[in-house]
């Protein structure tokens, strides 16, 4: 596998070698690092250049030499916009692909600092899907990283990119998932790790930034939602506060949360098949129980030959209703 790395400043080619060794992530919905070791001298490569291999785009969190070879640790590409921005977000005008692109052509592409400009990224929102989530703001600042994570969960947008004619390319699409049948107990997978835990949210209080509404959300036990807190059906859980951007994403946002609920499983295996991020899995573990997961971390290793996937906030198929009222994830 050849590795390229390019600099953060002029996006131009610095180096590329084959790859001694890896383990990489090549999509997670967790903060997970990748590393690589190359052949390549202490000047190749500094923290904040991009690092390319096969399916793989991210930035250099760090690097060390030993010897003749480098050690690199590399973040998610999408960590380019993880700079705090100051400013109101605004409004969504039009699709939540056009608006995540107007974000990054101001604040990234035609950044008037150059230091922080990225002139050779090229941001193409290819579907249009209407919505009116904003990024979430903390303390006076929001930043775009975050705000594809939300997107991603809430209107299933997501990002890839390409390196075409020595510029950066930048995707921002819908993908509708499709789901997989996973039969652990077959000879195709090898089960890597199995976690179960139980966690319950019975309430949830919303408090929206736009207009500063609070409201009160009681789960009950045939899986609806409430916000008459003397219903005799309510959930027995925890009580959670939860900020959402908009008063009318609201509804939404506890629908997610509450879906969280019930027992919670996170369990690692690899295969030889190809799945895609965030597609829908219905697991069937080697004990015998069916449970309703998605691919939220895929991953390659020079140690491996089969690809490893991880799937994460699982639930127990008890009751399709249940699972259809809260929304799915």
């Amino acid at each position: 596998m050849i590795t390229y790395i390019r600099d953060r400043h002029t996006f131009a080619l610095k180096h590329h070698a084959a790859a001694l060794a890896y383990d990489m992530t090549i999509q997670s919905i967790y903060d997970e690092v990748s590393d690589f070791k190359i052949k390549g001298e202490e000047s190749a490569a500094r923290a904040g250049d991009f690092f390319f291999a096969d399916g793989f785009f991210g930035i250099i969190k760090e690097v060390d030499k030993d010897r003749e070879t480098l050690d690199i640790t590399c973040n998610d590409i999408n960590t380019l916009f993880s700079r705090d921005i100051p400013d109101s977000p605004g409004t969504v005008s039009g699709s939540i692909e056009g608006y995540i692109k107007t974000q990054i052509d101001k604040y990234y592409v035609n950044q008037s600092d150059a230091v922080y400009a990225t002139p050779y990224l090229t941001v193409i929102a290819a579907t249009s899907t209407a919505g009116s989530a904003l990024p979430s703001v903390e303390d006076g600042v929001w930043n775009i990283k975050s705000y594809l994570s939300k997107v991603r969960r809430l209107y299933n947008i997501h990002t890839s990119y390409s390196v075409v004619g020595g510029k950066l390319v930048m995707r921002i699409f819908r993908r509708d998932r499709r789901t997989h049948k996973i039969f652990l107990d077959l000879s195709d997978f090898e089960v890597l790790e199995e976690s179960f835990a139980h966690d319950a949210i019975g309430k949830i209080t919303t408090i929206a930034e736009d207009t500063g509404a609070r409201k009160d959300w009681y789960l009950l036990k045939d899986g609806t939602i409430t916000n008459t807190y003397t219903d005799e059906n309510r959930v027995d859980g925890t009580w959670e506060v939860l900020s959402v951007s908009e008063a009318a994403d609201a509804a939404q946002e506890v629908k997610n949360k509450f879906a969280e609920n019930s027992d919670s499983h996170l369990i690692e295996f690899a295969c030889g098949k190809d799945y895609a991020f965030y597609d829908d899995l219905t697991i069937r573990t080697k004990e015998g129980r069916v449970l309703n997961s998605y691919i939220s971390a895929i991953r390659k290793s020079s140690e491996r030959t089969k690809t490893v996937y991880k799937s994460g906030e699982l639930r127990i198929m008890l009751d399709e209703k249940i699972n259809r009222m809260l929304g799915g994830r």
